[in-house]
Order: structure tokens, then sequence, then C-alpha cells
């Protein structure tokens, strides 16, 4: 993988950190032609992206849960106070 990433005029640290940048253009046919076993490199960072997109799917499904949960207990709470209201009222009224 280093070798053939030096090969592409790519920096490796870029290669870990930014696989969009290698998917873009043709870095990674002409590295993949001259070196077939970087074919796996590429390979890898198609599938990791996939991966990351479902995360971030799942992360913003998760705060919609959470806002849900919070409107719940809010409600919850008016009711609470509702009937401490009523509770109230009949105490005064007796």
């Amino acid at each position: 993988m280093h070798a053939a990433a030096m090969h592409a005029n790519v920096n490796p640290k870029e290669v870990q950190g930014e696989g969009l940048r290698l998917l873009e253009g043709f870095r990674v046919s002409a590295a993949v032609t001259r070196h077939p076993e970087a074919a796996f490199v590429g390979e890898r960072l198609q599938l990791q992206q996939p991966q990351q997109q479902q995360q971030q799917q799942q992360q913003q499904q998760q705060q919609q849960q959470q806002q849900q949960q919070q409107k719940q207990q809010q409600q919850q709470q008016q009711q609470q106070r509702q009937q401490q209201q009523q509770q109230q009222q009949q105490h005064t009224m007796g």
C-alpha cells in the first residue's frame, strides 16, 4: 500500500485520512494499472464510504429519537401539573 501510494503521487497520510481525494480523478486507476496490488486500496476506500454514511444516518436517527423522548417527558410533566391543580381545586372546594 505504501509503495503504491507513493507512485501515484499521493501522500500516504492523505490515503489514510482522506479517501475521497484518492477516488477523485484518475489517480486510483493509474495506480492500479501500474501496480495491481494497489487495487485493494481503492476497494477498501469504496467499502469504507457507505459504512460512514450509514453511521451518520444512525446518529441522526438517534438524535431524532432523543428529541421525541424529551417531548414526551415534557408532555408527562404537563399532565402531572394538571392533576396537581385539579387536586388543589378539590381541596379548596371542600
